[in-house]
């Protein structure tokens, strides 16, 4: 499956979205919807990745507001940046209580881990019983890349992949090595991070693969 992650974008076009695609991610930190508009989006619960990734909590009333709302309405996924897991402890009795899903994400923008290091972090990480484990790394080399895709090997429920310029080939093949999704952007214009692939090259880059 491939999911649209969404930033900043005109409330009519988030709709239209919502209205043809399988599973969206709402990056709340990069968003500016009213609670009204929000409200609206959250119709559309089944598509629906909640998370925000961003160490300013200025507006934490309302950020909590927006996770309690989507727990209320069972969207599908919630997404939690593990290095901010004892901010978001409160909400760990109302997700368990709820239908939705919990991503746990980690994220290294500067290099890949040692192996070891990994097994230690997926161990911390077990503790919260996460429906997907979301590991997400900068590759400095291609080497970086294999050891990513060999984590395929050694975990279950995960979605794993290289940030960077050399790290989008890992977003592609992570969905033939078992991950339950991949993020893509919408268009050029509106990618996240650099080694996104939009929608529509990632579903080509697909079809070629499966008609080798």
């Amino acid at each position: 499956m491939i999911g649209l992650s969404i930033s900043n974008i005109e409330f009519s076009t988030l709709i239209d979205i919502l209205n043809n695609y399988e599973l969206v991610e709402l990056r709340l930190d990069l968003m500016n919807l009213t609670s009204e508009q929000f409200d609206k989006v959250l119709d559309y619960n089944d598509k629906i990745i909640l998370c925000y990734k961003n160490d300013d909590f200025n507006n934490i009333e309302k950020i909590y507001s927006y996770f309690e709302k989507g727990l209320n309405k069972n969207v599908r996924y919630i997404d939690i940046d593990f290095k901010q897991i004892d901010f978001y402890y409160e909400l760990a009795p109302k997700i368990k209580k709820s239908n939705s899903q919990l991503i746990l994400s980690y994220h290294n923008y500067l290099e890949m881990p040692s192996d070891s290091e990994i097994d230690i972090l997926i161990k911390k990480m077990d503790y919260y019983e996460p429906n997907i484990y979301k590991l997400c790394f900068h590759a400095n080399s291609n080497d970086d890349n294999i050891r990513c895709l060999n984590l395929y090997k050694r975990y279950k429920n995960l979605i794993a992949f290289n940030l960077g310029n050399l790290g989008n080939i890992t977003r592609l093949l992570a969905l033939k090595l078992g991950a339950k999704f991949m993020y893509s952007a919408y268009s050029e214009n509106t990618k996240t991070e650099d080694s996104q692939f939009t929608y529509n090259q990632l579903t080509n880059l697909l079809g070629f693969l499966e008609n080798d």
